[in-house]
């Protein structure tokens, strides 16, 4: 056996045991990791709505205050 075959037969072993375990996020410290991500990927999202929605609030008023100097 040369080690370029034995390669893929390492891969396929390790494989073909995660696969017979089933899924690996069945760890409880992994679930309370998840539900941790998903509440920050939450607060995230909001904290980037309002970021955006400043900056259109930003520029709106901008927009006033030349177009009111103009006029």
């Amino acid at each position: 056996m040369t080690s370029s075959s034995a390669v893929p037969n390492v891969l396929t072993a390790a494989l073909s045991k995660v696969v017979r375990r089933g899924p690996l996020d069945e760890d409880d410290e992994l679930q309370l990791a998840r539900g941790a991500v998903e509440k920050l990927e939450e607060r995230w999202g909001s904290a980037a709505a309002a970021v955006g929605n400043l900056g259109k609030a930003r520029r709106g008023k901008l927009f006033w205050q030349t177009y009111s100097n103009i006029c």
